[in-house]
């Protein structure tokens, strides 16, 4: 079990995972937030839950196939700059290098340098099949989506089990905020070096997002 764990949590970094917990949760907070208005308006409890559910559903998938997508994007463009470093004259090898790896002040490379990290990276790829999209992708895309839907549940369990509406909205909060509070404490734990900052800080504006979104109508 805990190798099946590992290989699914090796899909994503710990920064895309946290961030599709977050951005779900989000999600949700604005269909909750706005749950006295629409119970004032004739909706239903069930009403806002099925509508929260079907929208984190709905991201998902957008979400997922974006990765893919994003996923394509980088891998052929790094398949078309080996490409470059095969072909290209020592100028142009240099260039490639560049863009391969798209490095802070990498103009700063000497032409020595980049010379070595392109006969490196011809020595590595060599033999190595140019494969656009591979399973784990796919897999690492359903994880997207399960991440962002499955962030829905905590946060509407207390719709589910209370019947007073207003306390639920206060225990989903307190829910909701505490969830931010832990993923903002495993991105410290990510950054490590005595950080405690993010666990302040995703709390903030994880709430600051979802109070604007809630007034812009979101």
């Amino acid at each position: 079990m805990a190798e099946t764990n590992t290989e699914w949590t090796a899909l994503l970094d710990p920064v895309d995972r946290l961030s599709e917990v977050m951005f779900g949760l989000l999600m949700t907070l604005t269909f909750t937030g706005t749950a006295a208005v629409t119970l004032g308006e004739g909706g239903t409890v069930e009403g806002i839950l099925l509508a929260a559910l079907g929208c984190n559903i709905a991201w998902g998938i957008v979400d997922g196939v974006m990765y893919l997508l994003r996923t394509v994007t980088e891998r052929r463009r790094t398949i078309g700059l080996i490409g470059d470093l095969k072909t290209g004259d020592t100028a142009e090898r240099s260039d490639a290098v560049r863009d391969l790896f798209a490095v802070s002040h990498s103009d700063k490379l000497t032409e020595d340098e980049a010379q070595a990290v392109a006969r490196w990276v011809l020595r590595v790829s060599q033999g190595v099949e140019p494969v656009v999209l591979r399973r784990e992708d796919f897999r690492a895309a359903l994880l997207v989506f399960l991440l962002v839907v499955l962030s829905t549940l905590p946060p509407v369990v207390p719709f589910m089990i209370m019947e007073d509406v207003s306390a639920a909205m206060r225990v989903s909060n307190a829910i909701a905020v505490g969830m931010l509070v832990l993923i903002g404490w495993q991105l410290d734990q990510y950054i490590e070096h005595g950080s405690r900052l993010m666990r302040f800080l995703v709390p903030f504006i994880g709430v600051l997002l979802v109070a604007t979104t809630i007034a812009l109508g979101g």
